[in-house]
Parts: C-alpha cells; sequence; structure tokens
C-alpha cells in the first residue's frame, strides 16, 4: 500500500515522499574497483530520490547507479539515473543500513494508485 508523506523541509528535500515499496536494482563499484549489483526495495519515494535498505556500507557522497524496472504490463520503460547518497543510518537490526538517495539525473514520474482505491 502506498502512502503520502507530508513534505519534509530538513535535510534539503523539497519533494514529497510517497512510502511504496518498489524493486529496485543498485550498480557501482566497490572500493577494490569491482563491479557490483545489489537488489533492494525502496522504503519511499520522491521524483528526486528514494530510500532503501542494503547490508552494503555507503557514506555520504558515494554514487553509483539505480534502475527501478518498468511495471509488468505497463509500457514505461526502465528508470535508471545515476544517484548520490546523502544519508546514511543503522537499521534497527545492527547488521544493515538504511541509505536516502538523491537522483542526479530525471525525475522519476511515475504515479501510484493507492491499493484501498476501488475502481469502478
Amino acid at each position: 500500500m502506498a502512502s503520502e508523506t507530508p513534505p519534509v523541509a530538513d535535510h534539503g528535500r523539497k519533494q514529497r515522499r510517497i512510502d511504496v515499496g518498489l524493486l529496485l536494482f543498485v550498480r557501482g563499484k566497490d572500493a577494490a574497483g569491482l563491479d557490483y549489483e545489489d537488489e533492494a526495495h525502496s522504503g519511499n519515494v520522491s521524483r528526486t530520490g528514494c530510500s532503501f535498505q542494503t547490508h552494503r556500507e555507503y557514506k555520504p557522497g558515494d554514487e553509483f547507479e539505480i534502475m527501478i524496472p518498468k511495471r509488468p504490463g505497463r509500457e514505461e520503460p526502465d528508470y535508471i539515473t545515476p544517484a548520490r547518497v546523502v544519508r546514511v543510518t543503522p537499521a534497527r537490526d545492527g547488521q544493515s543500513w538504511h541509505v536516502g538517495v538523491l537522483f542526479l539525473g530525471p525525475r522519476f514520474h511515475r504515479v501510484f494508485v493507492s491499493e484501498n482505491t476501488q475502481i469502478t
């Protein structure tokens, strides 16, 4: 279920965030210069960024590529953009991280309808 979170002025956020768990892939190079691709799910998404939980350790300023696959049965293309880490906080499990990123490419333009909305 998608729910809207009101805009927040702190941390430079200017866009409304939507709490939605979208599949995404994070692609980059690790400290040794080796390519990686991690699968994750978003915690929330806005037109200019998203958050996700990961076991990979990042620091603010790290850059990588994010790909959000197109939805089945839709004509829209996969969303692919470079992204920069703006926030990292430890997750409650003590073994992973919550990572907030800023999209550096085009804005994310998908429309979400609450699962509670009835279509007639």
